[in-house]
């Protein structure tokens, strides 16, 4: 699941308290560390913002292609702090397939 892309992170600048706009861009950063460890890394940083800050945070670049409703629900997803990273990944699975951008990712 792809919260947040290298050209999408400068997007977050203006909306992040800056302690936490340094971390996400320094986990971005980290050559060696695996997409999917990037991805979980990045979720615990997220899920940590007050919710007004989250509500704030644009959808995805993976998602705003989509039709409107399969954006609020992949949001809906993503900035959710009920669900854990692996929670997010299989329901972001389960959205319909003609939602999903990445068709066969894994």
């Amino acid at each position: 699941m792809i919260i947040v892309t290298s050209s999408g992170i400068n997007d977050l600048k203006n909306i992040l308290p800056p302690k936490t706009f340094a971390i996400l861009a320094s986990k971005q950063k980290q050559d060696s560390t695996s997409p999917m460890v990037k991805y979980r890394q990045i979720d615990i940083v997220l899920r940590g913002l007050p919710q007004e800050t989250i509500d704030k945070l644009p959808t995805p670049q993976a998602f705003q292609k989509l039709p409107t409703s399969a954006q609020e629900q992949a949001r809906d997803i993503i900035f959710s702090k009920a669900l854990n990273y692996n929670e997010k990944d299989f329901a972001i699975e389960k959205l319909p397939v003609r939602f999903y951008p990445y068709k066969g990712h894994r």
